[in-house]
């Protein structure tokens, strides 16, 4: 009997292969389908917030399904219980029967001995008859008579030894009869006592399912915190990224004009030095001229036109002077606009820095990522597993009560303990009027989390941008506006 109970003999890792290769086929892109990329990188503060709200509503339904499989396995308990004080009973009730029908039978079984008496009684009549026959051997008349007295007897002896012989032949029927009853009530029993360990070992692992599933979940809302983190730093991030770009161009731009208005100058400074040089000539030539006048040697025209050439003169040395305090001036700029590019590239180092740290936060994301699926896969693997414990359990039950239904049958001259023996099937049927059904059965966790196909997860690229960058405050330093009012 013990040979129709199936013995679960798979281990912890062979469970573990089941449920990775459950996990590959049927999760591949389960969480790949829920983040929302934004326009300009990242991802949507919308799409997170549902995805987290579907993640509490899922663990609500998780817990729900949990609880309503323990009031079913509890319910079920009760049931065996109770089945098994029936069966008890109903056993207790059928030894007794059994023994009382076995001391009718010995009873019955004095008969032959009382037909073996008779039959000893007869032999010794007959033996009577012998002798009297030997007696009366002389009278010849009754001779016939006590012939077929003779062979009538031994009609009767070999009548009554057949009758002895059937006495036993149905003795030794009921007999095995009473030990085949016997020996069926033990295996029920053992039966009975396997089931009830088998169920005591569904409950123990159902218990230790909870216990994981409890804390999937910590770990679960550890994950989703991690990542909510991670996301706001990586919009931090972003925005500073962006700022600092556009600050950087703008310098870059800036710089790009004072390059072209500095070449303006320079050009205009080499014109200007050219005249210079000229007015420089006719300033020696006026120097002459007027060494020449003062010897007398020159006339008041010349001295006229000599004095317009030194005023001349004089502006272009004004000129010259402006020039040079604009260059001068032009210089300080250019000193200051180095000191501005080495700010910059002190911007760009940090813009360096700060994609590193996108990465590092990319990189974080997709090991929280791979925590969840993880946790995601072990969640089905233990509702799988309780589904293929309560389905075991389901059908040990319906082979207990198919193997009480070929055992216990009624003997037809015993009609009180065929009525017992009949309701035995009646109350495993009354027991299991509501067993779990598959439609009960805790579904996978890939099912109760139905995801969004239109959402992706879309890992942060190098050229990726984050969204707008804010204003920066007009109160704080910035080197661009100094540069401009410069």
């Amino acid at each position: 009997m013990s040979g129709n109970f199936v013995q679960d003999n798979t281990t912890p890792n062979q469970e573990n292969v089941e449920f990775n290769a459950l996990l590959e086929k049927s999760q591949q892109s389960m969480l790949e389908s829920k983040l929302q990329v934004a326009r300009v990188g990242g991802y949507t503060k919308k799409s997170v917030e549902d995805f987290i709200a579907e993640m509490r509503q899922s663990v609500v339904q998780v817990k729900a399904q949990l609880e309503r499989q323990i009031l079913d396995l509890a319910a079920e308990k009760a049931s065996a219980t109770q089945e098994c004080t029936v069966l008890r009973a109903q056993l207790k009730t059928a030894v007794d029967t059994l023994a009382a029908r076995k001391t009718e039978k010995r009873q019955d079984g004095t008969e032959p001995s009382a037909a073996e008496q008779e039959l000893i009684q007869a032999r010794a009549e007959n033996e009577r008859l012998k002798s009297k026959l030997l007696e009366q051997q002389a009278n010849a008349g009754d001779q016939k008579m006590y012939e077929e007295l003779l062979k009538q007897k031994e009609s009767e002896l070999a009548q009554l030894s057949q009758t002895l012989a059937g006495y036993k032949d149905e003795c030794g029927t009921l007999r095995e009869k009473i030990d085949e009853m016997v020996s069926a009530s033990f295996a029920a029993d053992e039966e009975i006592s396997a089931l009830r360990q088998q169920k005591d070992n569904v409950e123990t692992k159902y218990q230790k399912m909870l216990l994981q599933m409890e804390k999937a979940n910590l770990e679960l809302a550890e994950k989703k915190q991690d990542i909510s983190d991670a996301e706001i730093r990586l919009e931090q991030k972003k925005q500073q990224l962006d700022e600092l770009q556009s600050q950087l161009d703008q310098a870059k731009l800036y710089l790009e004009e004072t390059r072209a208005q500095l070449e303006l100058k320079d050009q205009q400074l080499a014109e200007i030095q050219a005249r210079l040089e000229s007015e420089l000539q006719a300033r020696e030539y006026w120097h002459m001229v007027t060494n020449e006048l003062d010897e007398g040697r020159r006339t008041p025209e010349d001295w006229q036109e000599g004095i317009s050439g030194e005023k001349l003169i004089e502006s272009l040395y004004m000129q010259f002077s402006q020039l040079r305090d604009t260059v001068d001036y032009q210089k300080s700029i250019i000193s200051e606009k180095e000191s501005l590019l080495a700010q910059f590239k002190d911007l760009e180092n940090e813009t360096a820095a700060l994609r590193q740290e996108n990465e590092n936060a990319k990189s974080v994301i997709a090991s929280l990522k791979s925590s969840f699926e993880e946790v995601m896969e072990e969640m089905d693997e233990q509702s799988e597993t309780l589904n293929r414990y309560i389905s075991r359990s389901r059908k040990d039950r319906e082979l207990l009560k198919t193997a009480l239904n070929s055992r216990h049958k009624p003997l037809p001259d015993n009609p009180e303990q065929a009525a017992q023996q009949g309701s035995l099937p009646e109350d495993l049927e009354a027991a299991d009027e509501d067993p779990p059904s598959e439609e009960n059965a805790m579904p996978p966790i890939s099912q109760i989390l139905r995801f969004d196909n239109a959402r992706k997860i879309i890992p942060l690229s190098d050229n990726d941008k984050g969204p707008a960058a804010e204003k920066p405050d007009e109160g704080k330093y910035n080197p661009l506006t100094k540069a401009a009012d410069i």
